[in-house]
């Protein structure tokens, strides 16, 4: 029963974006370190966030 307590308090995390939340900040970021490197590298322009 102890773990499916810790089960249920992940997913509240997940379902209210208590995770994705710090995520779109760093793609807020990542947007904009790709609008001032557009001009020296755009054959490498990736954001940081997709590479795992």
């Amino acid at each position: 029963m102890k773990d499916f307590a810790v089960t249920q308090d992940l997913s509240k995390d997940f379902e209210y974006g208590g995770h994705f939340s710090i995520s779109s900040s760093e793609d807020e970021t990542c947007k904009e370190d790709r609008d001032k490197s557009d001009d020296n590298d755009s054959e490498n322009d990736k954001p940081i966030y997709l590479i795992d």
